[in-house]
């Protein structure tokens, strides 16, 4: 079964859907993404901790 969210309610599909895009847009790697966050899969994301990856991959976007 997935794993469910430790803290808050899991990321919504519009999240999820954007995160990739900065990950595509940023070149920046999933598996660092997965690891720092402590995840498998996007899906695993909180609302909050997708907030903060779409921060700091919009940070990386403007950087680049």
């Amino acid at each position: 079964p997935p794993a469910t969210p430790i803290h808050g309610q899991r990321a919504s599909a519009a999240q999820i859907r954007y995160i990739e895009r900065l990950i595509d847009e940023t070149g920046s790697d999933l598996g660092r993404l997965h690891e720092y966050f402590g995840i498998a899969s996007l899906n695993d994301l909180t609302m909050q901790t997708a907030s903060r990856a779409i921060k700091s991959l919009e940070r990386n976007r403007r950087a680049a």
